[in-house]
């Protein structure tokens, strides 16, 4: 009797032999046995990209059953970004805390089976990205929307594409990523009136090793990968590529890549194959680090949202959720429900259910002091004993200061500032603002070099 809990293909073998002799082998394969439920996809996307705040639009989720049997009793799950306000969702899908869940899905022997869900952004949202992701046991897939006014042929650099090869990988083996971006631009604004430079970086996920890139891509600690002065013409296109090796301690259920080019960026997600669950009876778990904008300035207000699964058909108990800034200088203005513990936050789950995702949100602002080029970074980890290793995401957002004053005054108050540091000078008090007169004496200057070089250009040619 075959057991029940033999999963459907299984092929059966039987060798008979006789002593000292010939033997004879036959196989049997296994019809109508247990599905696996992990042997499925889902797909995740979204009816309109842009959107703008205030505005609604839908998603669709996809699950297709790849076992000759169907699949009972399966639960979808998705998660809703924290500036979308949910509308509505088919299929009897009910929502709570920001997460889509549909019960007792029911998929039929190689089918698919369609959901879909509404939802309207934020009034208020300062997010340039949108993200959401949909869940069905192990497999997960991610959707990103951006939010503004991203219209093609009337933007600088856009990121079109980004393909990457092979998908699924497994542990220690290469992706390929392949990185195609326009120049968008409906008018022409570099110096030699046709082209114009622009640069390009992509930040590579915790689980992978930088190994090459072309075009001259220079690796910045392994976390990103930039291309500087990258020519395009307008509306001219061209592409990158960068190999990066996966570890062979993955274990999250992707790695993901995310390109920005000037304001526009994409990501892409690359599964990642795995041995099932551990055979140590402990728990698999990813973790997922995202910032509402990858540049700001001194002062600006961030929104980080963290989003922790548990990837197994078991419960994880103590689990706890460390997320501290390495570097940058900021404040927390809300802790998301967590404990403000020196440079971080933590938060403290008595227990995770099986295949339950937890999402935790918080806000900070941007130290006064922060300089141009400098880097806000922090990392996340979440600890349990329950676990077979601790998951750990990170992100990093670039400071991006004012631009420097430009034009007559703002070069007279450069000339007045420079003086000041070339001779002495000495604080006269009770008198009118030296600024005025500092630019009197400029424009004078400049009057007078003109007249002595018409006069003498004139005694030349008259005389």
């Amino acid at each position: 009797t075959v057991n029940s809990s033999t999963p459907n293909g299984t092929v059966l073998t039987n060798v008979t032999q006789i002593a000292g002799g010939m033997s004879a082998t036959d196989t049997t394969t296994v019809q109508g046995g247990t599905p696996d439920p992990n042997n499925v996809t889902i797909d995740l996307t979204d009816d309109r990209d842009p959107v703008d705040a205030g505005e609604s639009f839908c998603y669709t989720v996809r699950v297709t059953n790849l076992n000759s049997s169907q699949l009972t009793n399966q639960t979808v799950t998705q998660t809703l970004d924290g500036d979308t306000e949910y509308q509505s969702s088919s299929q009897g899908g009910s929502h709570s805390s920001n997460i889509i869940t549909w019960n007792s899905i029911t998929l039929p022997a190689n089918g698919t089976v369609t959901m879909n869900s509404c939802v309207s952004v934020d009034d208020d949202t300062d997010k340039d990205i949108l993200s959401s992701q949909a869940f069905i046991s192990s497999k997960s897939d991610t959707e990103t929307t951006r939010v503004g006014d991203f219209v093609d042929g009337d933007t600088d650099c856009e990121v079109q594409s980004i393909s990457d090869s092979p998908d699924p990988v497994a542990p220690g083996e290469e992706i390929s990523y392949s990185i195609r971006v326009r120049n968008g631009r409906s008018g022409s604004t570099s110096t030699n009136g046709t082209s114009t430079l622009f640069d390009i970086v992509a930040f590579l996920d915790n689980d992978v090793e930088f190994l090459s890139a072309s075009d001259g891509g220079d690796d910045d600690n392994g976390r990103e990968v930039e291309w500087q002065d990258i020519r395009l013409r307008r509306g001219e296109s061209d592409s990158v590529s960068l190999t990066v090796r996966v570890k062979d301690t993955a274990r999250d259920e992707r790695v993901r890549i995310r390109v920005q080019c000037e304001d526009d960026e994409e990501y892409e997600n690359t599964r990642l194959e795995g041995e099932g669950e551990p055979s140590d009876g402990k728990i698999q778990a990813s973790i997922d680090k995202r910032a509402s904008r990858q540049e700001a300035k001194p002062g600006d207000t961030v929104t980080y949202t963290v989003t922790l699964r548990n990837l197994t058909n078991r419960e994880a108990k103590n689990v706890t959720i460390e997320d501290r800034f390495n570097a940058g200088s900021i404040s927390i203005q809300d802790a998301g429900g967590g404990k403000v513990v020196g440079n971080g936050i933590d938060w403290t789950l008595p227990t995770l259910g099986a295949n339950d995702t937890r999402i935790f949100t918080y806000h900070v602002r941007i130290g006064p002091d922060m300089r141009q080029g400098q880097i806000i970074s922090n990392s996340v980890i979440a600890k349990s004993s329950d676990f077979d290793r601790s998951p750990t995401d990170m992100e990093e957002v670039r400071i991006l200061t004012e631009l420097p004053q430009t034009g007559m005054s703002g070069f007279g108050d450069s000339f007045e500032s420079t003086t000041q540091n070339l001779r002495p000078t000495k604080v006269i008090l009770n008198t009118t603002d030296t600024s005025a007169a500092m630019q009197f004496i400029l424009w004078t200057s400049i009057i007078s070099i003109g007249i002595l070089g018409g006069s003498f250009a004139g005694r030349r040619m008259f005389f």
